[in-house]
């Protein structure tokens, strides 16, 4: 468990000094990052519970002949990358550095701006169940990091690059496709006088979960490339996501009560209402394991999502200060807690290094 409790103690320590020395960079994601990937590059295969699997699958694409990619894994893209990385090294533990610094440049890019509440964005990535999946699951990690680049192509206007990154993120993780809903919430801004209409829309949500559920799970049985995750995960079963969906509520309710719209850039209304939509998927991902794990691409945004909503609330910062702290204490006590004694479905508690018995 040291190198987790190093990335904690080690970004609540940079954030103390960076907060008191007024650094310009930030030096407190970048270090945190670093170790993540070093513990992402170091992990050892006993780490989650699919690693095992791909190790299997790269030595057998390495050997094997382009053409016969599909006979291996289901998304290409993934199959032509264990291939690319094949050439250079036939070391798996070295295709496990090189997705590593794929999937880690663009989430330190995401959290490192704005150079503020720099522990309150990560305890609470580190919460999320995303965090833990980037251990265990190598093709949608990268369909993730693709997400993030997407976000970034329409936060700039360049919808064709989003397309391209979307649709190169398909061949890496099917799922990717519900990346697609980023273009229309990047063109409207759900204000407090719409907050009354969550209520009820909440409520259905909630009420027919089940419904949506197989409405969602009928639709990828019916698809050629998604029937897969049908077969895998088409029963329905309670995840007991219970405390990510009151952590989602929470913080939605947060960005809208302290936030002065005024204020708000694009970016921050673009970023909330991708918090909203986690929310409302995340309630009907109580039921089924498979929509968990398509809100994953939407949960990597939350940490980004609090911070820099509560920056534009300018009425009380005292107010905004001790609300900050109190959920950096609250989230590193639930982290703690969540480590050290909560179940741990993903195997990535304790930490062990290649090599390590």
């Amino acid at each position: 468990m040291i190198p987790y409790v190093l990335l904690l103690v080690v970004t609540f320590i940079l954030s103390i000094l960076s907060n008191y020395y007024k650094w310009k960079k930030n030096v407190t994601i970048c270090v945190y990052f670093f170790l993540l990937f070093l513990m992402f590059s170091l992990r050892s295969t006993d780490i989650g519970i699919d690693l095992i699997n791909y190790e299997a699958k790269f030595y057998d694409l390495i050997e094997d002949n382009w053409s016969n990619v599909a006979d291996y894994v289901i998304e290409i893209g993934y199959g032509y990358f264990n291939k690319v990385i094949g050439y250079l090294t036939s070391d798996f533990q070295w295709f496990l550095v090189a997705n590593a610094a794929i999937v880690v440049l663009p989430l330190y890019y995401l959290y490192s701006q704005p150079n503020k509440d720099n522990y309150l964005k990560i305890i609470i990535f580190m919460n999320m169940a995303v965090f833990s999946m980037l251990f265990s699951g190598l093709r949608q990690s990268i369909a993730i990091a693709l997400g993030i680049c997407a976000f970034y192509a329409l936060l700039r206007r360049k919808r064709l690059y989003f397309i391209a990154i979307v649709f190169v993120a398909y061949f890496f993780h099917h799922s990717s496709i519900i990346l697609l809903l980023l273009w229309p919430l990047s063109l409207v801004e759900i204000k407090k006088k719409h907050l009354l209409l969550f209520v009820p829309i909440f409520i259905l949500f909630f009420v027919f979960k089940a419904q949506i559920a197989m409405i969602v799970m009928t639709a990828l049985a019916s698809s050629d490339d998604l029937a897969i995750y049908y077969e895998r995960y088409g029963e329905m079963q309670d995840t007991g996501a219970y405390g990510t969906l009151l952590l989602f509520v929470i913080f939605t309710l947060l960005t809208y009560v302290f936030s002065d719209e005024k204020l708000m850039t694009h970016k921050a209304f673009f970023l909330r209402n991708i918090l909203v939509l986690a929310t409302f998927l995340q309630m009907v991902a109580l039921i089924n394991p498979v929509l968990m794990r398509i809100n994953y691409y939407f949960i990597a945004f939350v940490p980004a999502a609090l911070p820099i909503c509560l920056e534009s609330y300018n009425n009380n910062e005292k107010a905004i200060k001790i609300l900050k702290v109190s959920l950096s204490i609250v989230l590193t006590l639930y982290y703690i807690n969540r480590a050290f004694f909560g179940q741990d479905i993903l195997n990535i508690y304790p930490y062990k290094y290649f090599g390590e018995i």
